[in-house]
């Protein structure tokens, strides 16, 4: 698949192959963090933050569209993704990291990185 290529319809051809009980259609592709806000902002609408904690982590926020600067429009909100996972590989945080961050580090499933 070519990164060109509409992931939405591959989705809906997939899901219509697989089973013939669905019948919907596909209208957005989230990722885990942006999922668990929307989820949990379903049923509490003051829901500001999405967080994943596991193999990896990330999050996610309700934004004022003011102070987005990659989008026009100065109306409203919008949810930003963090995607921070590999926040620091670079080596920019390497000075506050300490003996603890080493350690977890190097137990990690992909030491050095995220």
């Amino acid at each position: 698949m070519c990164l060109r290529e509409n992931i939405v319809a591959h989705l809906g051809i997939g899901i219509c192959c697989c089973s013939q009980e669905f019948d919907l259609d596909v209208v957005a592709v989230v990722n885990d963090t942006v999922g668990t806000m929307m989820t949990c902002g379903y049923e509490d609408p003051h829901c500001e933050v999405g967080l994943i904690v596991g193999t990896g982590s990330n999050a996610c926020y309700m934004e004022e569209m003011r102070n987005v600067e990659l989008v026009e429009g100065e109306e409203g909100r919008m949810c930003v993704n963090m995607e921070w996972g590999a926040f620091g590989d670079n080596g920019c945080l390497d000075d506050l990291r300490t003996e603890f961050d080493a350690a977890v580090d190097e137990l990690s499933l992909n030491p050095g990185r995220q």
